[in-house]
């Protein structure tokens, strides 16, 4: 309530100054006296029509009344009367951000910054209103300027935070965040943006620690709860995070995002068809998350969309965990509808839709990781086979163009920046499985199929002959690092070294690049024979008694060509090796280990010492 002396005071103006009846207007409000304000304000502008000053201080309270409207209304009418000053045109910047007309915004900020380069506020609000545009490489260097101008400003260093998470330069978004708990160490928000960083660094301890001091510092929320809960997962406790995301989701039913990351971490334990439920209510609640347009249509706004596809994609990857291919490849196109990549847009000719193509010229594209491409090749047997294309055309990278180079059926090879041949239609390599109605019973299996040039097999067995006698077994333990969930399948070296206690092995490495350095760290005897390229790799691949590889492209090299691979998986595992089975559909020569509990390397390697101590005597 407005006390008594501030009710008088704003039923009292000096009719003689403005600058009385404005100080008397914000007295009034700093009393609480909203309506005692906007009257002396309303005051002020019927007697000084000309002036900014009413206008601007009637437009403040709008403003803070999330008046929108009328508050551009106001900060028009101020910026009209003094046009030259550069407050007034970032009084309308923020108004106009805040009645979510981010064009205009960004038009008044520069306004206010033509008239005062200098001005940190106007640099962050026009950084906001970029970021509302999508522009957030713009709003970046929009919040540096107003960090040059004023290096203490804690808002523009949390928004800075955000912004570079929304570019993902987790450095640099842990930078800003720390820089913004400097000035607000009891910002929640900035404790959360800091916790998003050092997840997307793979920091999940430190995360989770992050996490816990927001929730210190604010009531939970929604987003708060999902992100403590993937960061359970992170950090090997699924139970937990399953206790915590279903109480969210039950005291939430309608949070599409929370049902997700349910349904995510179900999935992490395979408790598959409690995961697919999980995302049913996901999906279910992201088709009517929109504006009602008639009686029936919903319009699905762009963001419920792009989450839409990927809470689809992430069903699809349970049905194809499960073994259920028939609605796993039909819904298997929301790999890419969710990350933002039209292919028709890009190839510019009719996407194949598994017709036959007598006499015409087919490019197939590869699109993810080596692995993906190694496993899904083999399908271009059946494409020539069965559509009957007079020609095909790789388009894929340099490393797979050499290594494929004298697969049967590949007639040229298309690398990325090169112009496209003219053509007739292209296909997702990924798609195939579904235009071939591929089922578990029905993946074609035979192996080997990948053909290594005889020059290169033959340089890799002089490469093995130099090696003193035992059986000869390649190892490697790290896929790559710049993956999501690499942490999952990844293993620590130390985990593994049990396995070189066993006698009558020469170890051979065919790890490359991440986690090398483990070796000297830890002094194991892994050979290593020399730098080698993809075709040199596999060379050594094709001369190896046995590969023990964790879930990398090396499991789908050695599988493709047919030498015995054991392959060591998180318990989570992934949907092309299933669960519940110590073998591979999809590689005859491939035996699997799978973790009893997630996380836990060392019981597995147990495991694999006693499977590899028979094998070697045997």
């Amino acid at each position: 309530m407005p006390s008594a002396s501030s009710a008088a005071l704003c039923r009292q103006p000096d009719p003689t100054d403005p600058r009385s009846v404005a100080a008397i207007a914000r007295h009034c409000v700093q009393a609480g006296d909203l309506t005692g304000a906007e009257l002396a304000f309303r005051d002020l502008i019927r007697r000084w029509p000309d002036l900014a000053l009413g206008y601007d201080g009637l437009g403040q309270i709008y403003l803070g009344a999330q008046r929108y409207a009328e508050a551009v209304a106001c900060f028009r009418e101020a910026v009209a009367r003094d046009p030259s000053a550069a407050p007034r045109h970032n009084n309308l910047s923020l108004a106009f951000y805040r009645q979510g007309d981010c064009s205009a915004a960004e038009q008044a900020g520069r306004a206010a910054l033509r008239l005062d380069p200098t001005y940190p506020e106007a640099w962050n609000n026009l950084g906001n209103a970029l970021l509302g545009s999508q522009e957030p490489a713009l709003a970046r260097a929009a919040y540096r300027e107003a960090l040059r101008h004023r290096p203490g400003y804690a808002k523009a260093w949390l928004n800075l935070a955000r912004t570079n998470l929304l570019l993902n330069d987790n450095v640099g978004a842990r930078r800003a965040a720390r820089r913004a708990l400097q000035r607000t160490p009891e910002s929640a928000l900035s404790w959360q943006l800091l916790a998003q960083a050092e997840q997307g660094l793979h920091h999940y301890p430190q995360a989770l620690a992050a996490v816990e001091e927001a929730l210190r510092r604010t009531p939970e929320t929604v987003e708060l709860l999902i992100l403590k809960g993937s960061l359970l997962r992170d950090t090997f406790q699924p139970e937990a995070a399953i206790a915590l995301l279903d109480r969210g989701a039950r005291e939430n039913p309608r949070d599409s995002y929370m049902w997700n990351e349910l349904g995510l971490t179900l999935d992490s334990v395979n408790r598959l068809p409690e995961a697919a439920a999980a995302f049913d209510r996901a999906i279910a609640t992201l088709a009517t998350d929109g504006r009602r347009v008639g009686e029936t249509c919903v319009e699905i706004s762009p963001e419920a969309m792009a989450t839409l596809h990927k809470v689809r994609y992430n069903r699809t990857m349970n049905y194809l965990k499960q073994g259920d291919f028939a609605q796993g490849w039909a819904e298997y196109f929301h790999r890419w509808n969710g990350r933002g990549r039209d292919f028709d847009r890009e190839f510019g000719i009719p996407h194949w839709q598994g017709e036959a193509l007598d006499g015409q010229h087919l490019i197939v594209a590869t699109e993810q990781g080596l692995g993906d491409t190694l496993q899904f090749i083999r399908y271009l047997d059946l494409l020539i086979e069965r559509a009957r294309p007079a020609q095909i055309t790789l388009a894929t990278t340099p490393a797979l163009a050499k290594l494929l180079a004298d697969y049967p059926g590949i007639d040229a090879f298309i690398l990325p920046e090169q112009q496209l041949p003219l053509a007739q239609c292209y296909a997702l390599l990924m798609d195939l499985p579904y235009w071939f109605q591929t089922r578990l019973d029905t993946i074609p299996a035979r192996v080997p199929y990948l053909p290594i040039p005889l020059k290169v097999r033959q340089t890799g067995r002089r490469r093995l002959i130099r090696l003193p006698p035992g059986r000869r077994v390649g190892i490697a333990w790290q896929g790559n690092p710049g993956f999501g969930q690499d942490h999952l399948r990844s293993i620590p070296l130390v985990r593994l070294a049990p396995l070189f206690e066993v006698p009558g092995i020469q170890w051979v490495q065919l790890q490359r690049n991440a986690g090398v350095e483990q070796i000297a760290e830890l002094g194991l005897p892994i050979q290593d024979l020399g730098d080698a390229n993809l075709v040199e790799t596999a060379a050594l691949v094709a001369g190896l008694d046995l590969i023990i590889t964790s879930d990398s492209m090396i499991a789908h090299l050695a599988g493709a060509l047919g030498r015995p691979v054991w392959v060591l998986l998180s318990s989570k595992g992934e949907w092309r090796f299933l669960v519940d089975r110590d073998d591979s559909p999809w590689y005859p020569t491939m035996r699997l280990f799978r973790q009893t509990r997630l996380g836990d390397w060392a019981e597995l390697a147990e495991r694999v010492c006693a499977a590899l101590a028979v094998w070697v005597s045997s």
